[in-house]
């Protein structure tokens, strides 16, 4: 059961809903209805908007996958990977630099 904010009745009068499907949890017998309602009102439009945004972006995203399917989960592995490196171990990729730079001279040495 969610908690509401704003107007509430005094606690003797509250009789709880059973049925949590209904848009209002206490009965409307035992608070001020047009305060309640406007509120429950506020609030469900609140949330309705908040899972809206939420469905657009996971429907933005997922699309943008499924259009360019393994490139786009790559791509983004990639991005995740390169931006951890580079917050975490910046030294690390140094040394693989010149690891690789070592390697390379010495086999031109031998050569």
């Amino acid at each position: 059961m969610q908690k509401r904010s704003g107007a509430v009745p005094r606690p003797e009068l509250w009789t709880l809903c059973l049925d949590e499907r209904k848009s209002h949890i206490w009965s409307k017998a035992t608070y001020d209805t047009n305060v309640s309602k406007k509120e429950h009102k506020a609030t469900r439009n609140r949330n309705a908007t908040q899972r809206e945004k939420q469905s657009e972006e996971a429907n933005k995203s997922s699309s943008r996958r499924r259009q360019t399917g393994r490139q786009a989960l790559w791509r983004d592995n990639m991005k995740v990977r390169h931006s951890a490196l580079s917050r975490i171990e910046p030294a690390r990729k140094d040394e693989t630099r010149r690891r690789k730079h070592k390697r390379i001279s010495s086999e031109t040495r031998l050569n």
